[in-house]
This record gives C-alpha cells, sequence and structure tokens, in this order.
C-alpha cells in the first residue's frame, strides 16, 4: 500500500487550497479541538503551533494547515479526536473513507447531517442569500463529475469527496472493508462468454500476425492506432479467435484483433526461441522507458491522437501497478476483476495511463444534441473510472488476448454510468493460464501445447517445394505467401525472386530468413540450407562506385556472375558498358537490371 506522509500531505494541500478556505475549515472543525488537547496532540506526535491555542491567536496559512492535520498525525491522536472531536465532520469521515464522490443530497442522507447554510454573498453586484456548504464541511465540496467549470452552478451540483491525500493518511486507522478484498472462485462465475482457449490460439497466431504486419496490411495512424477498416479483413484472412465470436456488433467481435494489431505494432522480436519467449519478453517489456504505448486503448473516445502517454518515476507506473496486482493472482482459481479494481483503488495502485489535466482537455465522447454535437470531455471525479478502471481492464482484455490469463465475460455496456463507452467492462473473471504462470515467472520452463488435428508442412529435399499434408490447410496461404510462389492450394514454390521480392538488402533477407525458419519450426533439409546460405553470398556482389550506375565486381572470381552478366539477354540490354569488372547501367535501367538480378538471387 502507498505510505503518505504529514509532510507530503501539507504540502499537496497548500496547492489545492488557499488560505482563507482553509481558515474557514479550521474554524469550523479543528479549532476548538486543538485548544482544548493540544497538549495531548503534542505528546502523541503532532506539530501544533502555539500560534493556534496561546492568547491573541494568530493564524497562517501554515499553521491552520497544521492544525488540520495534526488528528491524523498517528493511530492514536486520530482515536482522540474520534472522541472528542467535531461530531458531524467525523461522521462525514466515516461515509467518505472508502466512498468515490456522492451528491450532496446523498452524502446527508447516509451520514444524516445538514451540510448546508445560508449565507450572504455578494452575486452579480448585489448581495444575495445563497445556499452555501458550512465551513465544517468545505474539506470535502468538490466539483461535479462531468463539471465544465471550476465553479458550481447551482447547488445541485454540489457533491462532496474525502480529498485523496487525506484518506492515504488515514485509512489505515480504519478496518478494511470486506468489498476491497480480491474475490477468488474455485470454478468460473457465470458468465454468457469463457475465453479459455487463448493459450493454444497465440501459439498458432502469432507468427502469421507478424508476417502479415511486415507485409503492411495493417493500417496504421501515425500515433499507432489500428486503422479499423483493416481489421475485419486482418481477423478473416489470418482466421484469429474472437473474444465474442457469436456477436454481430463489430466492436466487440472485433476486440480481440485490435488489440493483437496494437500489440504486433508496439512489440516487434525476431526472437526464434518460440512465441511463448516472445510473450514473455513482451511482458517483460512493459513499463521500460522505450516501450510504446498502446493507443489503440482507447480508440473508443475522441482526441486520443492528441494525447501523449506518460510514465511515472519508476514503481508508479499503470505498469507498476498491474504487475504488482497480478502478483496476487492464485495459480489456478478465478479472480473476480471487479474486486481487483476495488483493491486497486483501496491500495492506492495508480492506473493513470494519461495525466489527469490532459485527459480532461482531450479526451472526449461526443453527444448527439439532436440539433448540434455536444463534447462531454472526462472532467473531474470521473476520470478514476473512465480512464483508470478502462486501463486496468483493458490491459487484462491484452494478456488474454496474448494467451495469459483466460475470461470470462459478460457483453460489453454501450456506456458506463457517466455516458462515456465502455468496450471493457463485460470483463468479470480472469484465470492464470499455463503460459501465464511462466510469462510472470512462477514456473521456470514452457512446453507449449500442439494441435493434434493440425496438418503438417513438408519441405522437398530435392526441390525449393513445400507441400502440406493434411485435410485442413488453415493458414497454409497466409503463411506461405510473402515467401513463396503458390502452385495449389497445397504446394508452394521458393525462388530467388519469390523470397528477395520485398528485400531491399541482406539484413531484410537475413531477417526474412529468420521469420521463414520459425513459421517451419523443424530442421531444414541441405539443399534449403544452401539456398540459403547462397542468398548471403550473392547479396551486394557489385561495389557502388559512384551513387547511380557504375559497379564493380566485389568477387573478381565469381565466374557464375560473371557468366551471367555476359550471356543473360536481358541484362545485356540493361548495361551500358561491362570490362575490367565494371558495369555501367543507365539511370532509367537501374530498377530493372536490380530486379533481373534479384530473379538469381543477386541483392544489388
Amino acid at each position: 500500500m502507498e505510505i503518505i506522509t504529514i509532510a507530503q500531505v501539507k504540502l499537496i494541500m497548500g496547492e489545492r487550497f488557499n488560505a482563507e478556505p482553509l481558515k474557514e475549515i479550521y474554524k469550523g472543525a479543528f479549532e476548538d479541538f486543538i485548544v482544548k488537547h493540544h497538549k495531548a496532540l503534542k505528546k502523541a506526535g503532532a506539530k501544533i503551533p502555539s500560534s493556534l491555542y496561546a492568547v491573541g491567536k494568530k493564524y497562517t496559512k501554515s499553521s491552520v494547515l497544521d492544525g488540520i492535520l495534526a488528528p491524523f498525525t498517528t493511530k492514536k491522536t486520530f482515536e482522540l479526536f474520534r472522541k472528542e472531536g467535531h461530531e458531524g465532520f467525523i461522521k462525514a469521515l466515516d461515509v467518505l473513507i472508502f466512498e468515490g464522490v456522492l451528491q450532496y443530497k446523498t452524502f446527508e442522507k447516509l451520514s444524516g447531517l445538514l451540510t448546508l447554510e445560508e449565507k450572504q454573498m455578494r452575486v452579480y453586484g448585489s448581495y444575495q442569500y445563497v445556499k452555501t456548504t458550512k465551513p465544517a464541511y468545505k474539506l470535502f465540496a468538490t466539483l461535479p463529475p462531468g463539471s465544465y467549470h471550476y465553479r458550481i452552478r447551482s447547488i445541485d451540483d454540489l457533491h462532496y469527496a474525502m480529498p485523496g491525500e487525506i484518506r492515504m493518511l488515514i485509512q489505515s486507522y480504519y478496518p478494511r472493508p470486506e468489498n476491497t478484498k480480491i474475490k477468488t472462485y474455485k470454478t468460473p462465475v457465470d458468465a454468457p462468454y469463457i475465453y479459455n482457449t487463448g493459450e493454444k490460439d497465440i501459439l498458432q497466431e502469432w507468427s502469421r500476425i507478424k508476417i502479415y504486419r511486415k507485409q503492411g496490411e495493417i493500417k496504421y495512424s501515425s500515433k499507432g492506432k489500428p486503422n479499423k477498416a483493416t481489421l475485419n479483413k486482418m481477423q478473416r484472412k489470418l482466421k484469429l479467435a474472437a473474444f465474442y465470436p457469436k456477436e454481430t456488433e463489430k466492436e466487440n467481435h472485433l476486440l480481440r484483433t485490435r488489440l493483437l494489431a496494437g500489440i504486433v505494432h508496439a512489440f516487434y522480436s525476431n526472437d526464434n526461441k518460440g512465441v511463448h519467449f516472445e510473450i514473455k519478453k513482451f511482458y517483460d517489456s512493459l513499463g521500460s522507458n522505450d516501450y510504446e504505448d498502446f493507443y489503440c486503448i482507447f480508440d473508443h473516445l475522441k482526441g486520443s491522437s492528441y494525447i501523449d502517454f506518460y510514465w511515472y518515476e519508476e514503481g508508479k507506473s499503470h505498469i507498476s501497478s498491474l504487475k504488482r496486482m497480478l502478483s496476487q493472482l492464485p495459480n489456478e482459481e478465478w479472480t473476480d476483476t471487479e474486486s481487483i479494481w476495488r483493491a486497486s483503488e483501496y491500495e492506492f495502485l495508480p492506473f493513470e495511463i494519461i495525466d489527469p489535466h490532459h485527459a480532461q482537455e482531450r479526451l472526449y465522447h461526443p453527444v448527439d444534441m439532436g440539433r448540434y454535437t455536444q463534447k462531454k470531455y472526462v472532467n473531474g471525479n470521473i476520470y478514476p473510472e473512465v480512464v483508470e478502471k478502462t486501463t486496468l481492464f483493458a490491459y487484462l482484455y491484452i494478456l488474454g488476448a496474448l494467451g495469459i490469463l483466460n475470461l470470462a465475460m459478460d457483453i460489453p455496456s454501450e456506456k458506463d454510468k457517466h455516458g462515456f463507452p465502455a468496450p471493457y467492462s463485460g470483463l468479470k473473471a480472469i484465470q492464470l493460464t499455463p503460459l501465464g504462470m511462466f510469462v510472470l515467472g512462477r514456473v521456470k520452463s514452457y512446453t507449449p501445447k500442439t494441435n493434434e488435428n493440425a496438418g503438417k508442412i513438408n519441405l522437398s529435399d530435392h526441390a525449393l517445394s513445400i507441400s502440406f499434408i493434411g485435410d485442413d490447410t488453415g493458414d497454409f496461404e497466409t503463411r506461405l505467401t510473402p515467401f513463396a510462389e503458390k502452385i495449389t492450394d497445397k504446394l508452394y514454390q521458393v525462388t530467388y525472386s519469390s523470397f528477395l521480392h520485398d528485400c531491399k538488402n541482406l539484413k531484410d533477407a537475413e531477417t526474412k530468413v529468420t521469420l521463414f525458419k520459425q513459421i517451419i519450426s523443424s530442421k531444414l533439409p541441405k539443399n534449403w540450407d544452401d539456398f540459403f546460405k547462397s542468398l548471403k553470398t550473392k547479396s551486394k556482389p557489385l561495389g557502388n562506385e559512384t551513387s547511380i550506375t557504375v559497379f564493380s565486381l566485389s568477387n573478381t572470381k565469381d565466374k557464375e556472375l560473371i557468366r551471367l552478366l555476359a550471356t543473360d539477354p536481358k541484362l545485356k540490354t540493361l548495361i551500358h558498358k561491362a570490362e575490367g569488372f565494371h558495369i555501367l547501367v543507365a539511370r532509367n535501367n537501374l530498377s530493372a537490371f536490380k530486379k533481373r538480378m534479384k530473379e538469381f538471387g543477386y541483392l544489388v
């Protein structure tokens, strides 16, 4: 649990409140108590300036802050305050300590307090009697959820909430409520959708998702947000599993695909140890300074392209909170997600992926008002649920998409209680998978599950052909299209041209060889090893003497290359002149020359 000191609270409150409101709060709820019990409070460790109780009391901003915080210094001072302090203020503490934001009428009903008084105030140039909060409760008065201005337009807009820093200071003085403890179950909760195939799905899907991304088939915004128009094709072509396979509503049906598109954009690895090692590497990289975050998380809100996600200091980021929360999950039981959220709030685990002030200036949801559209911003006290809770649940969906968690789900609500879209609200419970236990480091080794019904890819040992053995070809075409030419549904042929068609240099070719070996995931016959070795030796056979058209042979003893340049009829039409191991190619023939050389395995 987060620990905060009196000095830190004083600094925060000093920045939040001006001197006069603080003096009102002090006189309304603390003055009598401090004057009467200052000796006992000092003895128990509280800091109380003598100016608060001496003859001719003189209040400053600093001194009244010390007086307000004195009862909260230790559990002993707090117990004295509960016994001898302002009865109404203590009732307010008891009601608000584990609550969010309450409309003033709701607060009065729960506490039995009358918190308003009529006061003569100058309004628009004349004095009027208006209703306002009594000084004893002004510490709790706050802006209404979703208000657009830093003033309350009507008394019905008045809300009360416990200042977070005060709650952090005193909540350990109260017994922990049952509803803030994480709840677990032996069996999944009653939910219409149980997604427990993620572990098997991702092991089969990840390689083809990477290929699809490398082919440029997934379109992104400049910030990395997947283009919605490409997601339906991605799911269909790659045969990706869905969280909600029976749902016709596109947002729900494509949710897993959208998250996977975000993941493969933010994290890409050529590690050929296996998919499970890549997923562990991805999880370990979360929270690193060079990690690009998921703009796809807030895809349901407008303005996300104009915000910058940020990291807190180490140990206080939303990723640190996520990993700390996951460390509390049992190995086999299901865990209720709503209780995870309540526990994270109780333990002050921050999920502030976006700066609160930045969010309320940028993030919004358009509301149709009939003749016009109004922008509803993420303002004030709705931030925890609209941003923080969304962040937590979105990451749990992401870990479900990667097979780290099993998910028990309801259909997401169209809108939350604040009127914002709620694409992640369907999550009810989670369970660690065997892959998840490996990723979280609870077990040291992991053996990937294999699909017994899957067909088999066969590499010929006398030709560069690939055949498929079995009835269900599945993603055979998707996996091989980047490398080979299709002959039949179950037969593909690899040539220099088909393999190098999208390679610009040796590094591209080496990356592609690594990816091919990972997809095949079996020992290559000798003729395939020889083919891949030849790609490396044939790369850059010509040295570029000038910026455009003059090349020299890197290896003057390469008889095969010399013979090719001298005898190939198409190359003869493209080469302007060849002598002394130098070749001249006209500028307008350069592209065709490189393409023809690539057909024979030479990268120029």
